[in-house]
């Protein structure tokens, strides 16, 4: 039974490299790993599986992301253009660029400006999508115990727990920003 799993997995891999048509009969996840300085790899990753790849895009069931991978997660459930993502990334860089000492400038206000384009590109029902399909991953600050998070009650929820993700120590500020009430942070200790 296994061996005739296998075998069609690799049956099937085999005709989509080819460019044959594949009918993918289980659930597809797709992960990407915690690191904001990948995120337009990540933009790149995505664009090329939109063009080369758009029925391996339709069969997502559940994508996996923190920090960086949880924006690029949330940009492919709201159907987010190349443009239109790296319009933001841009912006992103032009705003922490514009501070005289950059990422380390004491008047660098990362947080309230993700948090403002955020709220300002992701459509109002965003939480509804992403519920059961988004799988970010926060921290909690005291335990270090990492936790899964998959259920948004509404679109800020969601936007917490993206903040939480991306959440760097100094560079957002000097406590970390709340999920439901805790503190979760430190995606990269996970």
């Amino acid at each position: 039974m296994v061996e005739q799993q296998i075998k069609r997995r690799k049956y099937l891999l085999a005709h989509d490299i080819d460019g044959g048509l594949v009918d993918y009969d289980y659930p597809l996840s797709l992960c990407f790993s915690g690191c904001g300085f990948l995120i337009s790899y990540y933009i790149g990753v995505i664009s090329c599986f939109r063009e080369r790849a758009p029925h391996f895009i339709s069969n997502i069931h559940r994508i996996y992301g923190s920090s960086g991978g949880a924006l690029a997660g949330v940009t492919i459930i709201a159907g987010f253009s190349t443009e239109r993502m790296l319009k933001a990334t841009s912006g992103l860089l032009f705003y922490v660029t514009s501070k005289k000492f950059g990422l380390i400038d004491p008047f660098l206000k990362l947080e309230t400006y993700l948090r403002g384009v955020l709220r300002d590109e992701l459509p109002e029902d965003i939480h509804r999508l992403c519920t059961n399909r988004l799988f970010i991953n926060l921290t909690h600050f005291r335990s270090f115990k990492p936790k899964l998070v998959s259920e948004y009650h509404t679109k800020e929820d969601l936007i917490d727990a993206i903040i939480c993700s991306c959440y760097v120590p100094c560079i957002f500020g000097f406590f970390p920003p709340k999920f439901r009430g805790q503190a979760k942070s430190y995606e990269q200790y996970t």
